[in-house]
């Protein structure tokens, strides 16, 4: 599909459709990121339709318990928990998966992995060694994602639901490809790591967004490969992955680091005229948690309603891509966490084509 900047405007100017109600009584949701902003509103969006148990996943345990308070102030819902994961550090990414898993009687239903950032000129690389907006926007949330999917089809299973998976990635993910001597090199994630491929700290504005637009599309590679390999029960999926595009809202997170007044002015602009509000932009990761659509595993989402993706993505270079990358993201998350290998044996299949 060709994405051009009409088609953008258009859909950030069209009226969004009222948010997709269903009833959560008995089911569990987790929201990466939920202090604030489409996280936030997302979260609202389920407490307000009766979940039984909601984590606000995030950082900081005081901004975490703040917007809990502030939760239960605006819907009247008491039944939000704070967890701790910061995806920095995969160290934290397991420790939350364990915590959460404590409990005997622990499901899942929705997890919606909705953190990400840009590339940070300062603390550009985190402790791990990884660069910083990597590692957040894409191999944290998928070791998250992965990490969980013994409960996933455990929850599956055990209360005949099917769980659901949101992954949100970003309309810019049309804009760009992936050169072939990045998926044909030895290991394509240490190279697109390296300071070769990419230097934050000689990075200007545009080299920022398009590493920005680059993480969103291996978020969308994710959730294709994540959804080919999802056994299916009956003739359904174990569980349901969708990649979802909210659009542009304002998202203090997601400001370009730089020093660039003309930029930042730009951008603010941009925003003021076509942003839209970020209970607005949570309705779509509401659809893709709750929609009951035909074809919607492993579907891109955007405007409330099943896309094409890029024709890079669903062409013969994307497919490759795809299969390379995934091999590489569990190879490599394998050495981080030795669980990762185990789940995917265990609880995947081999890969269903588009």
């Amino acid at each position: 599909m060709k994405y051009t900047l009409s088609t953008f405007l258009v859909g950030q100017l069209w009226p969004m459709p009222p948010v997709l109600r269903k009833d959560l009584s008995e089911k569990t949701a987790i929201v990466i990121g939920s202090n604030t902003g489409i996280g936030y509103e997302t979260a609202k969006h389920f407490a307000s339709m009766g979940v039984t148990r909601l984590v606000l996943a995030v950082r900081n345990r005081e901004k975490g318990e703040a917007a809990r308070k502030q939760l239960e102030e605006e819907t009247g819902f008491r039944n939000a928990e704070v967890g701790i994961v910061d995806l920095t550090s995969f160290e934290s990414v397991g420790n939350f998966v364990k915590e959460f898993e404590k409990n005997l009687d622990a499901r899942l239903d929705i997890l919606v992995l909705n953190a990400a950032i840009f590339p940070q000129l300062h603390n550009s690389r985190t402790k791990d060694g990884w660069e910083t907006s990597h590692q957040t926007n894409h191999l944290s949330t998928s070791l998250l994602a992965l990490l969980f999917l013994p409960l996933l089809s455990s929850t599956a299973k055990k209360y005949d639901t099917t769980p659901r998976v949101v992954v949100l990635t970003s309309g810019t993910h049309y804009r760009i490809q992936f050169d072939k001597n990045l998926i044909e090199s030895e290991n394509p994630l240490r190279h697109f790591d390296s300071k070769d491929y990419f230097d934050p700290q000689n990075a200007g504005a545009a080299a920022q967004q398009g590493r920005y637009n680059e993480t969103k599309l291996l978020n969308v590679f994710f959730a294709r490969a994540l959804a080919a390999r999802t056994p299916a029960s009956h003739t359904y999926p174990t569980f349901i992955t969708t990649a979802v595009n909210p659009g542009l809202s304002y998202s203090a997170g997601l400001n370009p680091d730089t020093d660039s007044r003309i930029l930042k002015v730009a951008v603010s602009v941009l925003r003021f005229i076509f942003a839209r509000s970020q209970e607005q932009a949570a309705r779509q990761a509401v659809w893709g948690a709750l929609a009951d659509e035909a074809g919607i595993n492993g579907s891109y989402i955007t405007e409330t309603t099943i896309t094409e993706s890029s024709d890079y993505v669903i062409g013969d270079e994307g497919v490759l891509a795809e299969e390379k990358l995934w091999n590489n993201l569990v190879d490599e998350l394998s050495k981080i966490n030795l669980k990762v290998q185990e789940i995917v044996d265990r609880y995947l299949t081999i890969p269903v084509p588009h």
